[in-house]
């Protein structure tokens, strides 16, 4: 699934992973995979819990996830498909697919830019100014438990391999939802940066947070070097169940 990155609507991240198979890429059947999603789903929540989650499978027949036939690999392959920017369906700009052979995909807008918030426009953070490294955080952490919980459903996946990409940075400054939280003015100069990690599934069980860090600091270290260690996000993980 790809996104075209030279339209106007460029202020968004992608959230990538995909099964690494040890001997011939196994397949769940859409049925099996519908129930692999769902268990992953209920087992994420239980570690990030912000009332909206990644891969939702919504009931409403509108946005409720569809069968598709995913083509990249250049094969064809089921998958399932939610598209919340069809028709205006919600308020929120998202969309993710999970694929039958184990990738999974999301699309979703910067939650920076979702409102204009009063409180925050005292502040100077109107939408597109600013950018918050605990929800970057505490969002590759959802996307690494949920590749956790998933992997599950695949036996013979003896690795993962993440790809993130972040569009729409350039000129934003750190900031954060809680008006208390004082990071030292930080300003992204780059418009986008990618990372990518292959890890054991072994130690993606093993050391969550490490896999984060190692994903986030590439994004983090175009907002004048900042890096927050593998101990932060351990210390942040309770918080990420808080409404």
């Amino acid at each position: 699934m790809s996104r075209d990155a030279s339209s106007k609507e460029t202020a968004y991240y992608q959230l990538s992973y995909r099964m690494v198979d040890s001997g011939g890429q196994a397949r769940l059947s859409i049925t099996e995979l519908a129930e692999a999603i769902r268990v992953a789903n209920e087992r994420v929540r239980d570690v990030v819990w912000t009332g909206w989650s990644m891969f939702n499978q919504f009931t409403r027949p509108e946005i409720a996830p569809r069968i598709i036939i995913d083509t990249i690999s250049g094969e064809e392959v089921e998958a399932y498909e939610t598209n919340l920017r069809e028709n205006s369906q919600t308020s929120r700009d998202e969309v993710w697919r999970i694929t039958a052979d184990g990738r999974a995909t999301l699309f979703r807008a910067y939650r920076e830019d979702a409102m204009i918030d009063p409180m925050f426009a005292k502040r100077g953070l109107t939408p597109g100014t600013w950018f918050s490294p605990r929800t970057l955080v505490r969002e590759v952490y959802e996307l690494a438990t949920h590749a956790k919980e998933l992997s599950k459903a695949f036996p013979s996946a003896v690795k993962v391999e993440f790809r993130c990409t972040w569009l729409g940075l350039s000129g934003r400054i750190i900031a954060d939802f809680e008006p208390g939280t004082n990071w030292r003015e930080r300003r992204c100069h780059a418009d986008q940066r990618t990372s990518a990690a292959i890890v054991s599934a072994d130690e993606l069980t093993a050391d969550t947070a490490a896999v984060v860090a190692k994903l986030v600091k590439p994004v983090l270290n175009l907002f004048d070097g900042l890096d927050l260690s593998r101990e932060w996000i351990v210390r942040e993980v309770p918080k990420f169940r808080m409404l």
